[in-house]
This record gives structure tokens, sequence and C-alpha cells, in this order.
């Protein structure tokens, strides 16, 4: 199987969340996660990917003791050079990982279970990783989550070289066999904790809308989020367009989109601070975050 490093680069899932959780959503985690505040709680997140939320974590609570299972060695090789001594690494699956030597207090995923073949058989595995009285932490998407761009034409040209993403998606897909009964979209997270016997479960949903034109956020670290967009897709233009056109997609259109995409971004490089905040592009992500407690035997 893949790994996920071959569907999507640490750069472009980095630039991508780079607005997704502002200081109410940290405001909010703390509120709701008070058992990973204490010092010397011991965390281990499923599925660590580029470390975005690994970050999050640390930003939460820095005196946490945190493991990062990871499958992935592009990502294991980034995660242990970002993060250094502040993190361990272990390279390996939810699914393949039966048991731990030393019981965690809390085991985490982020935009995890619903990639997995089977969530229950990996809700289970995280179960075991956890001492008796621990917590078991879910955070994942939800198919509302959408992008309106600030131009006409944008939003097909970026659609044009997505087929790329869905194309590789789809080729990862046909490696695994999802059970017939569930479809990873409609999961009800409460009902499957609830079927591993985890109790006291909690569930709260969150929304996130990132506008271009958002005060909240800086001009300058606005334009800097800008400037990584732009970097990061054409930097793939070469590898995105082969594949492009390994799916048939004539070159014209190709060139077209890129060509409607470096305009749009440079014409956000350019912008002045009262131009760029009437440029609405918005970007509404939504979440769904769910924890559970292991009885106490």
């Amino acid at each position: 199987m893949s790994g996920w490093s071959d569907i999507q680069s640490i750069e472009e899932i980095n630039v991508g969340r780079f607005f997704e959780y502002d200081e109410d959503a940290m405001c909010m985690f703390r509120k709701w996660f008070p058992f990973i505040l204490h010092p010397s709680v011991s965390v281990l997140e499923i599925g660590s990917g580029s470390g975005f939320f690994t970050g999050k974590l640390l930003e939460i609570n820095p005196e946490m003791n945190l493991t990062c299972l990871e499958p992935d060695e592009r990502f294991t090789n980034y995660l242990k050079s970002h993060f250094r001594n502040r993190i361990e690494v272990i390279e390996d699956t939810i699914e393949e990982s039966k048991s731990s030597p030393k019981p965690f207090d809390v085991i985490l995923s982020h935009i995890v279970i619903h990639n997995v073949p089977d969530a229950v058989t990996a809700l289970e595995n995280m179960k075991k990783m956890v001492r008796d009285g621990g917590y078991v932490v879910t955070i994942e998407p939800h198919p509302g989550s959408r992008t309106h761009y600030a131009r006409e034409g944008v939003d097909e040209a970026f659609n044009l070289l997505s087929q790329v993403k869905e194309s590789r998606w789809n080729r990862r897909r046909s490696t695994i066999e999802y059970p017939k009964s569930r479809n990873p979209w409609e999961y009800c997270y409460p009902q499957l904790f609830q079927e591993i016997d985890l109790v006291n479960i909690h569930s709260y949903g969150w929304s996130s809308i990132f506008t271009l034109s958002d005060s909240r956020f800086d001009f300058e670290q606005r334009k800097i989020w800008i400037n990584l967009r732009k970097t990061q897709v054409l930097s793939e233009r070469e590898r995105v367009t082969h594949e492009l056109l390994e799916m048939k997609k004539k070159r014209k259109d190709i060139d077209s989109a890129y060509a409607v995409l470096t305009d749009y971004f440079e014409t956000l490089e350019k912008a002045s601070y009262d131009e760029l905040n009437s440029l609405h592009e918005q970007h509404i992500t939504q979440r769904v975050i769910t924890y559970g407690q292991k009885r106490t035997m």
C-alpha cells in the first residue's frame, strides 16, 4: 500500500491547514480535553503525518510526553528532524500495533480513522494501548468542508489539478477492503466508541471559517500564506502535469489552469491591505471531535 505522502506532500498538508485552528479552537481544545493539560501526561498521536497537529498538541501542553505513531518514511523523517527531542517516533500503523511497553494516558488521532480499512479494529487497538481510565480521542473531517474562491475560473483550475490527488487516492483505495456495511464518511463516532466499550463518551463539532479578508489574522501572515500556497502549487507542476497527461487530459487545458493560478497568486501577492480585505476567498473546515474513556478494571 502506498504511503500517504504519495497522495499529499508535507507542504500541501501544512499549507492547507495553515489557518485551521485559531485561538478560539485552541481554547476549546483545552476546555474539551483537560486530561491532556497535566505536565507529565503521556500521549500517543496516531498517524502524525506532516506533524501539523503534533505541533498543536505541543502548543496546548509543551510539557507532555508525546509519542508519534506514523508508518510513512517521508513523514517520520520529517517528524524526527522538525521536532527532534520533543517527541518519540514509532514507525508503525495502528492496525498493526497491538500493544505498547507502557500504556499511555491518552491516545489521539487527527484525520486518520476515516482512512483506515476497519475503524473498529483501529479503535480497539487504540483502546488496548491506553491505560485503564485513560482516554481515546478522534478528530475527523466532515464532508461539509469546502472552499469558495475570489475570482472566476480559479475554482475550475484547482478542480482540474485536484484530479491528480483524487486519482492517487482512488489507487490507494483499490488496495483497501472497507467493510461493506460502513461508509467512512458516514461514521457515527460515538456509536463506534460504544461498540468497543468505551465509557463517558462525548462528541463535539468544530467549524473553522477562514477568509482572506479576515482581520483576525495579520496582513503579513496572510501574505506569507499566499506565498507558501503559490510555491507549493507551482513546485509540483511538472509531476502534476505528467500525471494529468497520463489521465488523457489536454496539455492546453493544463497550461491554461496553471496560467490562471499563477496570475491569481501574483494578484494576491501584490494586493494592498485594502485590496486583500476585499478578496473573500473562503475556506470552511468542519471537524467531528469525539472522546471516550477506558473502563477502570
